[in-house]
């Protein structure tokens, strides 16, 4: 489904202002992708990469300056001085091998020049506050001709050492109305040893590296092993004893555990006392942590203090939790179940399983934006980007027409389940402010007007919707605490900046749908620091994107696996043997994961199987094992040695489970206390086994479910 609505639009400056954009190639084709890059090299010697600039996007805007030309390559990456042309780059960021020193150069293939008038001038990044058009008019009657490549400032993230590289393929003559534009180089980057080392290449490159990875010996390489000290997933409880010391509390944060067990994470549950945040995570990184969830709100889990240097003013977030190197680039994602009660946490797991259990979530944006131009214009960018992942975009723009209203918007969302709801603009803590022609707010109180069987991941990229230290529930707690809305939200704890906003907005979908950062936790963090590494490497924009990063909050699990694609089903067979099971998906399905987990919820094993048939021993009479793959649906087993009976369970859209769905297989044997419930609007599927279905506890089907036995 591709909906889309062509606007017009004013800049809401001191002046009017219009725009139009257009393609303009320097290769004679029209295929409209900016840049095409062929890696040449990438080890521990060096890393090259043939660029090849086809053409650049022109956006004319024209006000009571003149007219102007805003120039892209299809990327955030520009020059920033502000008033001074704002000129693309390409950006990378480039990992540097140990106790290696880095050199960059650029090696020039071809010039091509265009006729062009008045490049568009950088603006403040304060937009929501200052709306003032600025432009220097000494720069522009000279010839401006930037450095072609710039390094940024070294940093470490996970251990490993890397820079920014910034080429500006550029040279601009305002004089002449000429844009020279450099459509073929070659980045050379070398690295040349200070000592010899033993290096160890990593395949992955985390979704943030350009170039591969490499690293001394094993450091940082985990064992997925049942040794009580190494885990990858760290939880922090911090809650009222009349919450966390119940029964309840521990039995659906052990269903949550054993889930995230069946999605190949080994957890850790940790209750602080007076304990700073930030040295629990840094006690605990030697023990191979990649992800910390705190489940409790800013009373007994505080918001940590950082200073934002564009506004002179403290602001709070979780971000810091995850910055053990002392950094700007957060090591470790912090996510947040922000709750006051038990039924608050009782529906975050839900939804968190239901989300990532769920085959009916389509690969769908809703992409809203405030009336006032910047903000239209991102959501455009995200829109008409060309990605590796395809995707439909659902546009609700405020300035589109007096139709477009929190109605339109709700209807909407009550129709279809769209899998991320973007939102871009001005924000309160409990709205979305004034986003529409009609002066209308979408507030906290819009979550009753949608569908109570549907959730999405909601980025909402504007000021104060995270603020969980605020007198008032944020709409971050209102929607995710409740049994429907959100399963995550993304928003800031206080006021941010429009530009670097933009930017982060942007970059979050290319990093999900290009680079298949699909982990919520990861895709926020990645996010931010492509985008400080993109604003540091000019230098002049000063801080805004490390102070934007500080300031989002990362409301819900961070592990969270967000689809990219239709859900897929995964068909297979299980063979047990006397010491070992064999499990076979068929030819079509290879590269998956296996996860064998406790029924106390540990993770014993995860194998990661390269063919479709994989064999592993038996670890226990009794335990649960899946089959993971992104954008397939999970495929879980129980397996019990003294009866030898191996069962699974298939079920459908929102299913509502008071015992964990993997608590019920074929047999349906229900050995854990709660009832089982199906609510309504919720179909449940069973598969039955040889010996019927036996349901051992209490079982309710309540009016308007469907509960069927096959």
């Amino acid at each position: 489904m591709k909906r889309l609505f062509i606007f017009a639009s004013a800049i809401f400056f001191h002046f009017s202002s219009t725009f139009s954009q257009e393609w303009v190639s320097l290769n004679g084709k029209q295929q409209r992708e900016a840049v095409n890059m062929t890696v040449l090299q990438s080890d521990a010697l060096g890393y090259k990469v043939k660029v090849t600039v086809n053409g650049l996007y022109d956006e004319t805007v024209q006000n009571e300056k003149g007219t102007f030309h805003s120039l892209s390559l299809g990327r955030v990456e520009r020059l920033l001085t502000m008033g001074s042309p704002a000129l693309p780059c390409i950006n990378q960021i480039i990992a540097i091998p140990p106790d290696a020193a880095m050199s960059v150069s650029v090696e020039e293939d071809e010039w091509k020049d265009l006729e062009i008038g008045f490049v568009y001038p950088a603006q403040s990044q304060f937009l929501a506050e200052n709306k003032v058009f600025h432009i220097n008019d000494t720069v522009y009657q000279h010839s401006f001709i930037p450095p072609i490549v710039r390094v940024g400032k070294e940093s470490t993230w996970r251990g490993i050492r890397h820079a920014g590289v910034s080429v500006c393929p550029f040279k601009y003559y305002p004089q002449e109305n000429r844009l020279s534009v450099l459509c073929s180089y070659t980045l050379k980057v070398e690295f040349s040893q200070k000592q010899i080392t033993s290096l160890q290449k990593i395949d992955s490159r985390f979704g943030l590296f350009d170039n591969t990875v490499y690293r001394k010996g094993t450091q940082n390489i985990v064992s997925r092993s049942s040794n009580e000290e190494n885990y990858d997933y760290l939880i922090i409880v911090g809650l009222p004893d009349s919450i966390k010391n119940t029964t309840q509390f521990q039995e659906k944060l052990k269903q949550f555990r054993i889930w995230k067990a069946l999605k190949g994470f080994k957890t850790k549950v940790i209750t602080p006392f007076q304990t700073d945040i930030i040295d629990i995570v840094t006690q605990e990184r030697p023990n191979g942590i990649s992800y910390v969830l705190l489940i409790g709100d800013s009373d007994y889990l505080p918001l940590k203090p950082t200073w934002d240097h564009g506004h002179n003013v403290q602001i709070k977030g979780d971000y810091f939790y995850g910055c053990v190197q002392g950094t700007v680039e957060a090591d470790i994602p912090i996510g947040r179940f922000s709750i006051a009660s038990f039924a608050d946490f009782e529906n975050m797991v839900d939804k968190t399983i239901q989300y990532e259990n769920n085959a009916h979530v389509d690969p769908i944006a809703m992409l809203i934006a405030h009336k006032e131009y910047p903000y239209p214009n991102c959501c455009e960018k995200i829109d008409t980007t060309h990605y590796a992942s395809p995707y439909d975009f659902w546009t609700a723009y405020g300035n589109d027409g007096n139709y477009v209203t929190n109605q339109y918007v709700t209807d909407e969302m009550y129709t279809f389940h769209y899998n991320i709801i973007n939102y871009r603009g001005h924000g309160g803590v409990n709205s979305w402010s004034n986003w529409n022609n009609s002066g209308e707010s979408f507030t906290s109180s819009e979550i009753n007007n949608i569908d109570s069987r549907k959730s999405s991941i909601y980025f909402s990229i504007a000021c104060n919707t995270g603020n969980i230290a605020s007198d008032s529930i944020c709409m971050l707690e209102t929607f995710t605490r409740s049994d429907h809305g959100a399963v995550a939200f993304i928003g800031a704890t206080n006021t941010t900046d429009t530009g670097a906003n933009n930017d982060y907005d942007i970059i979050l979908f290319r990093k999900l749908l290009n680079d298949s950062v699909y982990r919520l936790g990861n895709l926020n963090i990645l996010s931010h620091i492509q985008n400080i590494q993109n604003y540091v490497i000019p230098y002049e924009s000063g801080y805004t994107a490390s102070d934007i990063a500080f300031a989002y909050l990362c409301g819900g699990d961070p592990t969270l696996e967000l689809w990219t694609a239709y859900p897929t089903r995964i068909n297979a067979t299980v063979t047990p043997a006397i010491n070992s099971i064999t499990v076979n998906t068929g030819s079509n399905l290879t590269g998956y994961s296996l996860n064998i987990v406790s029924v106390n919820g540990d993770l014993l094993d995860s194998v990661y199987c390269s063919s479709s048939t994989c064999t592993f021993s038996i670890p226990a009479d009794k335990f649960y094992f899946s089959i993971n793959k992104h954008n397939y649906v999970p495929y879980v087993y129980y397996y019990d040695r003294i009866t030898n009976e191996i069962s699974n369970v298939t079920f459908t859209y929102n299913a509502y489970y008071r015992a964990s769905p993997f608590e019920m297989n074929n047999g349906i044997y229900v050995d854990y206390s709660g009832p089982v419930v199906i609510k309504p609007y919720s179909r449940l599927y069973i598969k039955n086994g040889s010996e019927g279905v036996f349901i051992n506890r209490d079982f309710k089907c309540e009016k308007g479910a469907i509960f069927e036995v096959k």
